[in-house]
């Protein structure tokens, strides 16, 4: 083992719903008033992520079953995740000395 400690998935849709939710209160923002440090989505998706912003922008449910589509679900899951896991910003680790492997 390399040390990477992994923790069960959830499979209830509960927290399925609970991690949508909070995704959409982490992009929300009035868009009627202009964006100022009291008025701003507190998640941001860089340009360069076309695959994460074009899914976020066309994930839906099935409008009979009320399931989430599988189409556009798989980098929302990645997003959902992360609201989820609820990171904080942490200290930047010292630069580390590489050892010589060879000779």
């Amino acid at each position: 083992m390399i040390g990477l400690n992994y923790q069960p998935s959830y499979s209830a849709s509960e927290e399925v719903q609970t991690g949508i939710l909070k995704v959409r209160e982490r992009l929300a923002y009035d868009t009627s008033k202009p964006i100022s440090a009291v008025n701003h989505p507190k998640l941001f998706i860089a340009k360069k992520c076309v695959n994460t912003r074009r899914s976020l922008m066309r994930w839906a449910r099935d409008p009979k079953t009320g399931k989430v589509k599988e189409a556009f679900k798989d980098f929302c899951d990645v997003v959902r995740y992360l609201v989820v896991d609820n990171p904080k910003i942490g200290d930047v680790f010292p630069e580390q000395e590489l050892r010589k492997r060879w000779g």
